[in-house]
C-alpha cells in the first residue's frame, strides 16, 4: 500500500512537473517572438531538430536495443515517419505559430479543444452517437472558444483571425498527434518513439522553411531557444512519460493540464499579458473538457 501511494505521488508530481515545463516553453517562445524578432517558421525546426537529437542520444545510452529494433521494424518506422510529419510537426509547428499570432496562454488553452475533436473522430469511427459527458464537453469547448475569441459579441475578435485559425489549427493536430502513433509507444519506447518523430519532423521542416537561414541571435535569444528545447520539449516528454508509468495516461493527462494556467500566470507577471474575467471563463469551459473526458475514460476502463 505505501508502495501504490509512493507511485501515484511521484506521478502526480512527474505530470505537474509536465505541464510546467510546457507552460514555460511556451511563455519563452513567446519571448523570443515578441522581443527577438523571431518567426515560427525558424524555430518550430530548431526546437523540433535540438529536442529529437537530444532523446535520441539519452535513448541510445539508455535504450539502445530498443532503439535498434524500432529502427530495424519496417512497419513501425512507416507508423513513426507519417507520426512526425503529420502528428508532432503540424501540432507542434501549429502551437508555435499560434504562440506567435496570439500569446502562449491562449494558444495553450485552445489547443486543448484537441480531445474534443479526437473523441468525435472516434464517435464516427465506431459508428455511435456521442454520449451526454461528451456531448457537454462539445458545448464547453465551443462556447469557451467563442468567450475567447469574441469577449461574447459576435462583431468582436478579441484576437487576431490569423491567430485564431492557427490555434484551432493546432487544437485540429492533436487528432492526428494521438491517433496516428497507435501503440507503438507502448510496443516499442516513448521516448524512442517521440525522438525519432521530433526529428523527422524538424528535418522537413528544415527543409520547407530553410533553416539554414539563421537570424541575428543574442546570448539571451540563444538561451530562450535552449530553454524551449531542453525544458519544453525534452524535461516535458520525459516528465510526462514517467507520469504515465506511475498513474496511467488518464489521471496523466488531466494533472498536466496545468499547463496553460501556469502559462497564463508566467505571462502575466513576465510577459504583461492582460486577461478579462470573460477570457478566465472561457478559459475554465475548455479545461473542463479535460476533467469530463477523462473522467468518461476511466469508468470505459
Amino acid at each position: 500500500m505505501q508502495r501504490i501511494g509512493a507511485n501515484n505521488v511521484k506521478g502526480v508530481l512527474f505530470a505537474v512537473l509536465a505541464g510546467l515545463c510546457w507552460g514555460i516553453s511556451g511563455c519563452c517562445s513567446q519571448f523570443l517572438f515578441t522581443y527577438k524578432g523571431m518567426v515560427s517558421t525558424w524555430l518550430s525546426p530548431v526546437r523540433l531538430l535540438g529536442s529529437g537529437i537530444t532523446m535520441l542520444i539519452v535513448a541510445f545510452f539508455t535504450q539502445r536495443k530498443s532503439l535498434v529494433e524500432t529502427a530495424k521494424c519496417k512497419k513501425d518506422m512507416i507508423r513513426i515517419l507519417c507520426y512526425g510529419v503529420f502528428g508532432v510537426m503540424m501540432s507542434q509547428f501549429s502551437l508555435m505559430t499560434a504562440i506567435q499570432h496570439t500569446n502562449a496562454a491562449t494558444a495553450t488553452v485552445i489547443q486543448y479543444v484537441g480531445p474534443v475533436f479526437v473523441m468525435m473522430v472516434v464517435c464516427l469511427r465506431d459508428r455511435r452517437a456521442p454520449r451526454l459527458g461528451e456531448v457537454i464537453a462539445v458545448i464547453l469547448a465551443v462556447g469557451g472558444t467563442y468567450l475567447i475569441a469574441t469577449h461574447g459579441d459576435p462583431t468582436y475578435l478579441a484576437v487576431s483571425p490569423e491567430g485564431l485559425i492557427w490555434c484551432l489549427i493546432s487544437a485540429l493536430a492533436i487528432v492526428t498527434y494521438t491517433l496516428i502513433p497507435g501503440d507503438v509507444p507502448q510496443r516499442r519506447s516513448g521516448p524512442v518513439t517521440i525522438g525519432y518523430a521530433m526529428t523527422v519532423g524538424g528535418i522537413v521542416l528544415s527543409l520547407v522553411f530553410g533553416v539554414w537561414n539563421v537570424p541575428p541571435l543574442d546570448f539571451e535569444a540563444i538561451l530562450f531557444i535552449l530553454a524551449t528545447i531542453f525544458i519544453g520539449a525534452v524535461g516535458g516528454h520525459s516528465f510526462y512519460l514517467a507520469a504515465i508509468r506511475h498513474i496511467g495516461p488518464i489521471k496523466s493527462s488531466i494533472i498536466s493540464s496545468v499547463e496553460p494556467l501556469s502559462s497564463a500566470v508566467i505571462s502575466v507577471l513576465w510577459l504583461g499579458n492582460t486577461f478579462m474575467a470573460i477570457d478566465i471563463i472561457g478559459f475554465a469551459m475548455i479545461l473542463l473538457t479535460v476533467f469530463l473526458l477523462g473522467g468518461k475514460k476511466k469508468q470505459e476502463e
